[in-house]
């Protein structure tokens, strides 16, 4: 095994890539690539295997000499829709010393990635995520014209829910005066965008099978407000 070159498409961020040799047997190592090159709607990026585990033997039996692991974060871009899951593709460049070199007299110098040993697999998520939003008030019983109600994000994932944001539209007559986050009391600010404000709640997110509370505290005046919708992000 010489070169492998990854097309990662760029709604994925690479955490980690390893290679492992099987027979004869190595520790699985990271890593790192060599060049990423940028080519549009993704990165080609070219692993150099290390010398001393570049050399496998070929199996007897039908198994694996070696292998290559990359892990992804899928980013805001990646679809949700299966149909359209992003796609990995990866080429090897090897030299065969039991056939292909034994049939040219020349080995190429040069690798031609259309004769590469090419795979392409749709990636899988393992321990996605998960966060709801949970109404904890119900009914809110208004002082005079100042309110709150409560709201929980929750996880009931496998893994940490990060970068949690709530979305908070204009309404007229209501307004939004202070977001809570009840574990630590710290005040929430905003961020204005067109139609309503954003609120970024944690970075670190809701821990795998935990939750977090936000008190929301609101004015409105007039008569004719009817009720309200916020929207969470995580």
């Amino acid at each position: 095994m010489k070169k492998i070159y990854v097309e990662v498409p760029k709604s994925l961020e690479v955490t980690k890539t390893q290679y492992e040799r099987a027979v004869p047997a190595t520790p699985a190592q990271d890593i790192s690539a060599a060049s990423i090159t940028d080519m549009g709607t993704y990165n080609l990026m070219v692993f150099d295997i290390p010398e001393d585990i570049a050399h496998s033997d070929i199996p007897v039996e039908n198994d694996y000499a070696a292998y290559f692991r990359i892990e992804v974060v899928a980013t805001c871009e990646a679809s949700v829709d299966f149909a359209d899951a992003p796609r990995i593709t990866s080429y090897v460049d090897y030299e065969d010393y039991y056939y292909y070199a034994a049939k040219q007299a020349t080995i190429p110098t040069e690798f031609d990635i259309s004769n590469g040993l090419k795979k392409q697999g749709t990636v899988t998520y393992s321990r996605k995520p998960s966060l709801n939003m949970v109404d904890q008030t119900g009914v809110v019983n208004l002082t005079g014209k100042i309110g709150e109600w409560v709201v929980r994000y929750e996880n009931p994932a496998l893994e940490a829910a990060p970068y949690n944001w709530l979305a908070i539209p204009n309404v007229d007559d209501f307004t939004v005066t202070k977001i809570t986050r009840l574990s630590d009391g710290a005040e929430i600010a905003p961020t204005a965008y067109t139609g309503g404000k954003m609120y970024q709640l944690s970075d670190a997110g809701v821990a795998s099978g935990q939750n977090e509370d936000y008190k929301i505290e609101f004015e409105y005046t007039g008569c004719n407000f009817k009720g309200y919708a916020v929207k969470n992000f995580g």
